[in-house]
C-alpha cells in the first residue's frame, strides 16, 4: 500500500492508434516489474521515486487491476472500410452499335446503343459462381436511366454476375436500346460544324458515382452509319461527368449522378459549299453589273439592284430550312448577311449618284465607287475564308489530338495494333460495299 501511494497516475494521450492496455496476472505482473526495473514490495520508497515515470504501473480504479503503459506504442493500422469508396461506384460502358439519321432541324438523332453498368456487390461475395440464381429484386440497384431518350423502339435489360480472382462479386447490368435521342445542336460553325451526339446517363440514387469503365472501353461502329454522305463519325468516344459539364441538368441533379457519353460527328460541308456559298457569291457579284447602266436611267439601275437583293433574301429563306430556329448567327448567316449589306450599299449609291448633276466629276466618282465596292467584295471573300480556316480548323485539330489519345487507350486495353486492324477492316468493307454488288460480297 505504501508503494502504490508513492506513484502518481501518468497522463495517457487520447490517441486511437495507441494499443489498449491489457490486465496482467499476478505472476506476469511480478515478471514485468522485475524486467522493467520497477521496485517490488521490498524496495524502499527512495528507489521507487528514482524509477522512471514511464515504466510505472497504472492503477485502474474501476477494475482494481494495474496496467503497464507501453512507453513507445506502435501505431495500429486502420482497418480497411467495408466499402473502399465513400459512395458506390458504378462503371459505365457504352457501345454505339448503329447511328441513324441526324436531324439538325429537330435536334435529334437515332441510335442503336448497348449500355453496360458494373458495380460492386459485397452481399453476393459468398454466392457460388456455379449457382447464379440470384433474386435481383432483393439486391441493390443504382437505377441507371437514359435522360435524353425521346422514343424507344426496342429496349431489353438483363443482369449477370462476375467474380474476381479473390472472390469479389460484381453485378453487370446490360441494356440494348434502339430509339431516338435528343441533342442540342451547336451550329455556330454551320456548315463546317462538329456535333456532339450525346447519351445522358443518370442514376436515381443520389449517392452513386458514375465513372467510365477502365477495363472495357466505350466504342463506336463506323460501318453502320446511315448519314455517311453528310456526316463523318470520328473514332472517339468521350465520357464526361455531368457535374463538370456546364449544362442545366448538371445544376439540377446531385453531383456525381450523371455521365455524358458522346461521339463526335463532323459535317461534310461539300454540299453547302457548292450549292449555297458558291451560288451566293455569284448572285452577289451580279450587283456590279448595275454600274453598266447609264446614270440617266436611275430606274433601271435601282430595278436591277432590288432584283438581286430580293433574290438573295429568297435564297436565304431556302437555306433556313436546313437549320433550327436558333437565336445566334451561324457562319453561313454571317456570310449571307454581309453580302446583303454590300448589295444594300450599292443600291443606296445608285439612288444618290442619280440625283447629282451629270458631269466629269460625278462620272469619276461613279467609277471610284465601282472599284471600292469591288475591293470590298473581294475582301469579304478573303476574310470569310481566313475566318473559316482558322476557327474551324483549330477546333478540328483539337479533335485530332483527342482521337489520337483515344486510340492509344484502345491499344493499351485491347492489344497493340487494335486500331490499325480496325482501320484496315473498315476500309476493306467500305470498298466492298461501294464497288461490289451485294451478291458478290460474300463470295470473296
Amino acid at each position: 500500500m505504501t508503494t502504490e501511494s508513492n506513484y502518481s497516475e501518468p497522463v495517457v494521450l487520447n490517441n486511437h492508434f495507441r494499443e489498449e492496455p491489457q490486465p496482467l496476472s499476478p505472476a506476469r505482473r511480478k515478471v514485468s516489474f522485475r524486467n522493467s526495473g520497477i521496485p517490488g514490495p521490498r524496495s524502499t520508497a527512495r528507489e521507487a521515486e528514482s524509477a522512471p515515470a514511464q515504466h510505472r504501473p497504472h492503477i485502474d480504479h474501476l477494475s482494481g487491476h494495474d496496467f503497464l503503459v507501453n512507453p513507445s506504442p506502435k501505431p495500429k493500422k486502420k482497418p480497411r472500410p467495408k466499402h473502399f469508396y465513400e459512395s458506390p461506384r458504378v462503371h459505365v460502358r457504352a457501345v454505339f452499335m448503329k447511328i441513324g439519321e441526324v436531324d439538325t432541324v429537330k435536334e435529334k438523332f437515332d441510335a442503336d446503343l448497348f449500355l453496360q453498368a458494373r458495380w460492386r456487390e459485397p452481399a453476393l461475395d459468398s454466392h457460388h459462381p456455379h449457382k447464379p440464381e440470384v433474386n435481383w429484386a432483393d439486391t441493390w440497384n443504382p437505377g441507371i436511366n437514359i435522360q435524353n431518350l425521346l422514343e424507344t423502339r426496342f429496349d431489353k435489360t438483363w443482369r449477370q454476375m462476375e467474380f474476381t480472382s479473390i472472390g469479389e462479386a460484381f453485378v453487370v447490368e446490360k441494356r440494348r436500346v434502339k430509339g431516338t435521342f435528343a441533342e442540342s445542336m451547336e451550329l455556330q460553325d454551320f456548315p463546317f460544324d462538329t456535333q456532339h451526339l450525346s447519351v445522358v446517363i443518370i442514376a436515381e440514387e443520389s449517392e452513386v458515382e458514375l465513372v467510365e469503365d477502365a477495363r472495357e472501353p466505350s466504342l463506336v461502329n463506323h460501318l453502320s452509319f446511315v448519314d455517311e454522305q453528310e456526316w463523318l463519325i470520328k473514332d472517339l468516344v468521350e465520357c464526361v461527368p455531368g457535374n463538370k459539364d456546364s449544362s442545366d441538368l448538371g445544376n439540377v441533379l446531385p453531383a456525381g449522378t450523371m455521365l455524358v457519353v458522346r461521339v463526335h460527328a463532323t459535317r461534310r460541308g461539300g454540299f453547302f459549299f457548292w450549292n449555297v456559298l458558291v451560288i451566293m457569291c455569284l448572285i452577289c457579284s451580279l450587283i456590279f453589273c448595275t454600274f453598266s447602266v447609264s446614270r440617266e436611267h436611275p430606274t433601271n439601275r435601282l430595278q436591277l439592284s432590288f432584283t438581286v437583293v430580293l433574290t438573295t433574301i429568297a435564297f436565304k429563306f431556302v437555306t433556313n430550312q436546313h437549320l433550327p430556329k436558333v437565336s445566334y448567327l451561324t457562319v453561313l448567316d454571317k456570310y449571307i448577311l454581309s453580302s446583303i449589306v454590300l448589295m444594300h450599299l450599292v443600291s443606296v449609291w445608285h439612288s444618290c449618284i442619280c440625283l447629282a448633276p451629270k458631269n466629269s466629276t460625278t462620272d469619276a466618282l461613279d467609277i471610284i465607287a465601282f472599284v471600292v465596292y469591288l475591293i470590298a467584295f473581294l475582301l469579304l471573300q478573303l476574310i470569310f475564308s481566313v475566318y473559316v480556316r482558322r476557327n474551324v480548323r483549330g477546333k478540328r485539330m483539337i479533335l485530332i489530338q483527342l482521337e489520337n489519345q483515344y486510340k492509344e487507350k484502345l491499344n493499351r486495353l485491347l492489344g497493340a495494333g487494335y486500331t490499325d486492324r480496325v482501320k484496315e477492316e473498315t476500309k476493306r468493307k467500305t470498298l466492298q460495299r461501294r464497288f461490289l454488288p451485294d451478291a458478290t460480297v460474300g463470295a470473296i
